[in-house]
């Protein structure tokens, strides 16, 4: 599975996460916050890749 995919797949989780249904959960607060974090460095990674 290539890194696009996930990071995509987690992108939409994140805007699922976003909803109203789970608005004041720690839980996904959190999740939120480890997909961003994964997303980020992720992407910074990718972009160091194609730079070489």
């Amino acid at each position: 599975m290539r890194l696009a995919t996930v990071t995509r797949y987690l992108a939409d989780l994140d805007n699922r996460l976003d909803r109203p249904r789970f608005q004041g959960s720690p839980l996904a607060s959190q999740l939120r916050q480890q997909i961003h974090d994964f997303n980020a460095a992720a992407l910074t990674e990718d972009a160091d890749m194609e730079g070489s």
